[in-house]
This record gives structure tokens, C-alpha cells and sequence, in this order.
């Protein structure tokens, strides 16, 4: 398999009382609708400005992001209710279309083309493009709260690290990562 060159990574899970099959089915049926769908999450990892920075880097070298899932069998409880408004810029807001389902999150990726997939990556090939430490391989980087990351690949032959099982993969649409409320 070519792994992608751009990848976002991050886990998926039951969420806010939806199992992770309800997830992937609500989502198929959103893309199925709308053409794409939004998949919510929360923390300062992957700000969507900075996300939005990578999916524009991955374009001009004519490539795109692909999302990697790693399955977590954690159950994230939110406060926050359904989500009816998302903003590119944090500034200007748009209503999320009716067919669209999300709870308990600040940002949302907007994506495509949702497959299970079953294969391993070495995260050592992989390089953070975000954050403090960017450069840092994903081995590295990915640790304690840090839970998802935008990287590129960038294997030294010489070197393995931790490897991680992917569940689930899709493209990251143009707008890459938005804002929600």
C-alpha cells in the first residue's frame, strides 16, 4: 500500500452517547446528502486555522490530506449540544446544513469518502507540521494528551518506531477543518 504524504491523524470512538457505528452511519448518510460530511472534535491540537494552513501546503504541491482513524474504545461525554452554526475564520458564521449531526465539540473536519480500512503505520515516518515541536516524528509528538496531529512522510530508512493500527481513512475537503457552534 503507497502510504498517503499528508495525513491528519487522529483517534474515533463512541461520542457523546453515539456508538462508533452510529457515528460512521450518521456520517455516510451526512456525505450522502451533502456531498461531504463534519466530523467534530475538541482540544487545542489541530486548531482549525492551522489545519486549514496544511490542507492549502498539501495543494500547492498537488497533493491532498488524508485522515487517518485510530479506534479508541474511550466514550467522550460533552456538554455542549447539538451544533448548529460553523465559521472558517471564527468570525463569519454559516448554518451546518440540517442533514448535518454534531455534538460536543469546538471544530469540526470536513471530509469525504469515509472507508474502513486495517493496516499499521510506523509513526516514525511521519513528521508533525503543527504545534511547538513541529519536525518532531509522530513516535515522538503523539504523547500524553496529544492525540492528533497533522504530519507528512518523511521515513529514514534506518530508523522504526511505535506503530499505530488505522481503522478508518478519508480526504480532508478544501475547507479542511471550520469552526463550530
Amino acid at each position: 500500500m503507497n502510504l498517503p504524504k499528508y495525513i491528519l491523524i487522529m483517534k474515533i470512538g463512541p461520542f457523546c452517547g453515539f456508538s462508533l457505528e452510529e457515528i460512521i452511519d450518521i456520517k455516510t448518510k451526512e456525505q450522502a446528502a451533502i456531498g461531504k460530511f463534519f466530523l467534530g472534535y475538541s482540544g487545542v491540537f489541530c486548531h482549525p486555522r492551522r489545519v486549514s494552513e496544511f490542507v492549502k501546503l498539501a495543494k500547492s504541491e498537488g497533493e491532498k490530506v488524508t485522515v487517518l482513524f485510530t479506534k479508541t474504545p474511550s466514550n467522550f461525554n460533552s456538554p455542549i449540544e447539538r451544533l448548529l452554526h460553523y465559521s472558517i475564520n471564527d468570525e463569519e458564521w454559516s448554518l451546518l446544513p440540517e442533514e448535518v449531526l454534531l455534538v460536543g465539540s469546538k471544530y469540526s473536519i470536513v471530509a469525504k469518502n469515509m472507508v474502513p480500512v486495517d493496516f499499521e503505520i510506523d509513526l516514525s515516518h511521519y513528521q508533525s507540521m503543527l504545534g511547538t515541536e513541529s519536525g518532531k516524528t509522530l513516535d515522538q509528538y503523539l504523547r500524553f494528551r496529544c492525540d492528533k496531529a497533522c504530519a507528512v512522510y518523511a521515513p529514514d530508512k534506518n530508523k522504526t518506531g511505535k506503530k499505530s493500527r488505522i481503522s478508518y481513512m478519508c480526504e480532508l475537503c478544501e475547507e479542511g477543518s471550520v469552526y463550530v457552534k
